[in-house]
């Protein structure tokens, strides 16, 4: 009776499997017939090749064939550089295999055919962004918000380039406008079988750590969740685990909090708990590790912007047992960005 019932769950199982992803065998045999159909002997004209490579090109990249879909995208641009759908495509494809530079010019082709478009300005935005220039991205934020005041993501850029440019207040109108609206992303499930389904906690503020880019798509259907504007009410989307992504304690502290309460209706397993994560700011760090016998840490305090840049700023230094030459950094940023050496 056991086995019997085993095999019928075994079944079932499988039925739902096979509902699930027959849009994948579509994509598949859609492909199939399209290499047929651009068959060199068939000769076909140049529209209808640059049809039929576009949806193949783009159905390769949903099938994660990325070299297969680049070489289309390519031969595409040689026939017809203007085309809108080619240059999202290959554009977005650079972006997911690492190429930001490539994908930069890319998108600033798009921008140059099609200056009204929405979507190319926040994608030239984007990938500015990325690359650390967020004065010239926000040009591009705002001539997107121009065609549309409300676009979500162009308010999202719009923040982050504010951010990194030091205009916080400024900045924080745009978060809501952004994640307000929109908190929930499921990033694109390119496997052939049933997927696990993951649920991975981010912060709006930023403090990430990167790893989504370890969760592989082949296995994994993610579900990100922008935490600290995440409607609590809702029920976290169905998953078999939780990943939380939040790593930065002093920028991300209200997504933190967020997070744990989530967490708390959840029986999955959880990898990087907000809890731990809430003990690793830097002043924490570096008290625990200078604990170590045979580690030497620095000294590390937070004190307010506006009393180290009022006269008393020195005088409060040297009470904390400070002295100069000091390292000075603003919480939250890394790799050198906001951080000096004052003499």
């Amino acid at each position: 009776m056991r086995w019997a019932q085993a095999s019928q769950r075994k079944a079932k199982t499988a039925a739902v499997a096979e509902i699930i992803w027959q849009p994948w065998r579509h994509r598949d045999a859609r492909v199939k017939l399209l290499d047929a159909r651009l068959d060199p002997e068939r000769n076909i004209d140049k529209d209808t090749e640059v049809a039929l490579r576009v949806e193949r090109a783009t159905l390769l990249a949903q099938l994660g064939r990325n070299l297969e879909a680049r070489t289309d995208y390519l031969r595409v641009l040689e026939l017809e550089p203007s085309h809108l759908e080619n240059l999202f495509g290959l554009g977005k494809l650079l972006v997911d295999t690492g190429k930001q530079k490539a994908a930069e010019m890319v998108y600033a082709e798009a921008v140059n055919y099609h200056p009204n478009d929405i979507v190319c300005r926040v994608n030239l935005g984007s990938v500015l962004l990325e690359g650390d220039n967020p004065a010239k991205a926000r040009m591009h934020y705002e001539a997107a918000l121009q065609i549309d005041p409300e676009f979500p993501q162009a308010h999202g850029g719009m923040y982050y380039a504010l951010m990194q440019l030091g205009e916080p207040e400024a900045a924080k109108m745009h978060q809501r406008k952004s994640f307000g609206k929109k908190s929930l992303f499921v990033n694109p499930y390119r496997g052939a079988s049933q997927p696990v389904p993951v649920v991975l906690l981010v912060s709006s503020t930023g403090g990430g750590t990167p790893i989504e880019k370890l969760i592989n798509d082949h296995i994994f259907e993610t579900h990100v969740v922008v935490a600290d504007f995440y409607d609590k009410k809702k029920p976290l989307p169905a998953h078999k685990l939780v990943v939380n992504g939040i790593g930065d304690s002093e920028v991300a502290m209200e997504a933190l909090d967020a997070a744990e309460s989530m967490l708390a209706s959840t029986s999955a397993p959880v990898l990087n708990a907000p809890a731990a994560v809430r003990a690793t700011g830097r002043c924490e760090n570096a008290e625990r590790l200078g604990q170590l016998p045979g580690v030497i840490a620095p000294k590390t305090s937070i004190f307010p912007r506006a009393l180290l840049a009022s006269p008393d700023g020195p005088g409060a230094l040297a009470a904390s047992g400070f002295t100069f030459p000091l390292l000075l950094r603003v919480p939250g940023f890394h790799m050198g960005k906001h951080f000096v050496k004052l003499d």
